[in-house]
Order: C-alpha cells, then structure tokens, then sequence
C-alpha cells in the first residue's frame, strides 16, 4: 500500500514548511501575530493541526500567510508559512491539557527520578505518559488521522482468526503502521515538536519537561518500530479498530 501522488505531494510541501524552525524569528513573529490581530486565526489553525488533516492544514496555513503584509515576507513565502506553522504549533501546546500532562509526569517522577532518562518510558506510567503524548503531537507533525484509522481498520479485518500464535493484534497493527507512514520527516518534525513542549512548560514543570526532552533529544532510530514516541502514537490509534 503506497501513497497516492496527491498525498505524497502534501507530505513533501508539509515537510517543507515543517521543516524551518527559527526560534528569533518565532519571537517577533508572535509580536506581529498579536499586533495585527491574527491570534484567532492562530489558535483556528492549532485546532486544524491538532485534528490531523495535513492538506486542511496547509491551506489554512497558506491564507494566513498571504494576509501577511508584504513587507513581512524578508524571507520569502516558505518561510512565512513556516512561522505560521509553528505558530500554530506553538498556541497548541500552550493548551492547558498539556500543563495537566506534565503536572502529571512532575508527580509520577518524584524528586528522586528527575534524571529517569530514556529508561523511564519502559514502566507502566512512562509508557502511558508516552503513548498519551506521542499521539496529541504526531497529528501536529503531520500525520494524516483519517488515512491511518483507514490502514489500521484494513490492517485489523485482515488479521488471521484470533487463537493463532501471532501475538496482540493491536501490537502487530502499530508495527505494521509505524513502518507504512514512515514517510518524509514526520518522525523528525515529532522530535522537533517534543523539543518545543519542553521547552514551553519546562518554568512551571522542570520534572516532567526534562522527560520530554530526554524523549525529543534521543536520536530518531533508522527503524521505526523502535522510535517510541512514533510507535506509542501508532498503538493508540490501532487500538481504536480492535
């Protein structure tokens, strides 16, 4: 199964404007942003990312763009969608279900694991704080929700009759998904949007914003199947057709 030319078209313009994260031009993006009254618009676009339709998203991040002045555009369109995006990446993770998550990791972590590190994503707790991420922030990387709940329902209704030696289907079909949307640098943008979480609550929750970046800052591994954060968001969705 292999994507269709119109899909591969979106992931590699998604990668593109993904792909330029400017932390001094965020800043006065953000002023701008508040000056001329787009912080609507902003917040609209973090709810079309968040809901994982790449293509709506792009479209949206293109006509915010282009209200632009153009004295605005110093580094040309690409890197006007590129700071619209992140913007809208950035109003998402400043939602406050994300200040609850990682209140939470400050709890389960304790002063005594501060320093868990990567490790800490192998107990129960870690794996749940994980999966629960990883699939709130894959959409954002540009994932494409509709398209993967699609493959793992195909996926599922193909599996072989339950009683065979073949292990949890649920873990087989986020194996299975995790290798077919390895696509373009979706695992790389999720590592990059893991930095900006930390990086976004690490004043208020030390504990669990270095978590998240020990998880953001591990190299992306050449197997899919073994990125973490990729593959817990793969098993949380497949769950959802067993």
């Amino acid at each position: 199964m292999t994507d269709t030319p119109e899909a591969a078209d979106v992931r590699a313009r998604f990668d593109l404007v993904a792909g330029r994260l400017d932390a001094e031009r965020m800043q006065g993006f953000a002023t701008w942003v508040a000056e001329v009254g787009l912080a609507a618009r902003i917040e609209e676009l973090a709810d079309v990312l968040a809901a994982g339709a790449p293509a709506a998203s792009l479209q949206l991040i293109a006509l915010i763009a282009a209200e632009a002045p153009t004295e605005s555009l110093t580094g040309g369109p690409l890197q006007m969608e590129s700071l619209v995006y992140w913007a809208g990446v950035s109003a998402r993770l400043r939602r406050p279900e994300f200040g609850r998550a990682l209140a939470e990791m400050d709890r389960l972590l304790g002063e005594d694991e501060a320093e868990a590190g990567l490790e800490w994503d192998a107990t129960d707790e870690g794996s749940l704080c994980l999966e629960s991420l990883g699939t709130a922030l894959a959409p954002l990387a540009g994932l494409d929700v509709a398209a993967t709940l699609d493959y793992a329902n195909v996926y599922v209704a193909n599996f072989p009759p339950f009683g065979l030696p073949l292990g949890d289907v649920d873990q087989r079909a986020a194996r299975w998904l995790a290798q077919l949307l390895d696509t373009g640098d979706v695992r790389t943008t999720l590592r990059k949007i893991l930095a900006e979480l930390a990086d976004t609550w690490e004043d208020i929750h030390p504990r669990g914003a270095a978590q998240v970046r020990n998880w953001a800052g591990a190299p992306v591994p050449s197997d899919p199947t073994r990125d973490a954060p990729w593959l817990r968001a793969m098993l949380t969705l497949a769950r959802t057709q067993v």
